[in-house]
């Protein structure tokens, strides 16, 4: 073999040495407040996961751009969900927004600085708040005329009236390497902050603090120990909910029964209706107004149309696309018959439903959990398809079970054992008993069909 063999020989092994380590390195974890649609400890992906199998015939949709190019104003029991660490809007979204909840909808903003302008929206009308704030050049109808001092955008505004919102629409911090209580009514849980397995961190929880001269109109539905950390204010038919813990939502909390019991708490207070998850990174956008625009070009045209109406080729294409529409309007105009819409079937997510969390109590290694709801779900299966009275597994049904199945008395006694077992108080149910139980189990309802 010549040298340059060799060589390739050992550039080749070298190669594959690399792709192998590269693909059985163990893959360490982000242990920082991602809150991603991802499987790291501080995403959020479960809790998707989990509103979306609990709810079987809704639909979720993604919300990928702003406001007033996403929202749709046939809705009227939808959900806005956002989680995110910090959140403001411009006047456009906050009015889009408020126009969409006005109509039934329901809006949900996990985020430990909340929108101030939104919640500032929310105490004052359009015509008082552009008063206080001088605001001019905003959409509908929030000008100022006047000597006094006046901003020509939005964001210059907020910069100039940032303390003013930090008094009386803020939150203040709350730092602590202990556990914290928090809860939802009577559902509570206990948080922490864990970086890697067993370090804990210090972490600054954020919670509301507002003016006591201010008397906002809301409804408490939560606290972060004594602290407010969620309510809710009625905006025309919807509500629009703020929470500042997204802590309590993320993928390591969740995989705790008692967490996950929050979560449902906070899932409760959405409307029946569609959710839209909201994934958009919404900034400011300077408005459109003439200085802005001769400060760019001086030959820029006035409006879009007059820039589409002084190039020749958009022009006529302009025209051309007016003239379709008219032949539809005209040629569609005679009424035809509606057309029968196709229902799909309502899909049940039961069973999908069932190995999420049949996934996490696995994950906790909780054998008597899980086997209290194999048996759960056995016994309801045994009660509407024979027909027996499960409510309590004795005797006498167990009797009339083995004159179903003679030959399966094995079977019906590990049933019969283990169901009392996981129900004993000081008892634990081992790996090999689960795995037991679930065989049996599925033995009969295989057999059934």
């Amino acid at each position: 073999m010549n040298r340059g063999k060799i060589i390739m020989l050992v550039i080749g092994i070298m190669l594959l040495v690399i792709i192998v380590t590269i693909y059985t390195w163990p893959k360490s974890n982000l242990w920082y407040l991602t809150l991603r649609d991802n499987n790291e400890p501080y995403d959020v992906d479960f809790l998707y996961e989990l509103i979306e199998e609990s709810n079987e015939q809704v639909e979720f949709t993604e919300i990928s751009d702003f406001y007033e190019k996403s929202l749709s104003k046939e809705d009227s029991n939808a959900n806005i969900l956002k989680i995110t660490y910090a959140l403001d809007f411009d006047s456009t979204e906050v009015h889009e927004l408020l126009n969409y909840v006005d109509r039934g909808n329901k809006a949900f903003f996990i985020v430990k600085d909340p929108p101030k302008l939104l919640l500032a929206s929310l105490y004052y009308d359009s015509l008082r708040l552009a008063e206080l704030y001088k605001v001019r050049n905003l959409p509908y109808s929030w000008e100022w005329e006047g000597d006094r001092e006046e901003y020509d955008s939005l964001k210059a505004a907020q910069q100039a009236i940032y303390g003013d919102l930090d008094q009386i629409f803020s939150t203040r911090t709350y730092t602590t390497i202990d556990t914290i209580p928090t809860s939802i009514g009577e559902t509570s849980t206990d948080l922490h902050y864990l970086v890697g397995n067993n370090t804990a961190y210090n972490f600054e929880y954020r919670h509301f603090y507002f003016s006591d001269s201010l008397n906002f109109e809301r409804e408490s539905l939560g606290k972060l120990n004594k602290f407010e950390n969620f309510f809710r204010v009625k905006h025309g038919k919807g509500e629009i909910y703020f929470h500042t813990t997204p802590l309590a939502f993320t993928n390591y909390h969740l995989y705790r029964e008692e967490t996950l019991e929050y979560a449902k708490a906070f899932a409760q207070y959405f409307n029946n209706g569609n959710v839209h998850i909201d994934k958009f990174r919404h900034y400011y956008r300077r408005e459109y107004d003439s200085e802005f625009r001769s400060g760019r070009s001086p030959h820029l045209p006035s409006s879009p149309l007059a820039f589409i109406l002084s190039i020749s080729a958009l022009k006529w294409t302009w025209y051309l696309s007016l003239a379709g529409l008219f032949v539809f309007v005209v040629f569609r105009s005679k009424r035809n018959q509606r057309i029968i819409p196709v229902i799909s079937p309502i899909k049940n997510n039961s069973l999908e439903f069932s190995k999420t969390v049949g996934r996490l109590f696995y994950k906790e290694k909780n054998h008597k959990r899980m086997a209290q709801e194999v048996c759960q779900y056995f016994f309801n299966f045994l009660r509407k398809r024979y027909h027996i009275n499960t409510k309590n597994f004795d005797e006498l049904s167990k009797q009339r079970f083995l004159r179903l199945f003679p030959h399966e008395s094995r079977r019906i006694n590990i049933i019969a054992h283990l169901s009392v077992k996981s129900h004993k108080k000081g008892t634990e149910i081992t790996q090999k008993e689960l795995e037991d139980l679930y065989e049996a189990t599925r033995y009969f309802i295989l057999k059934s069909k």
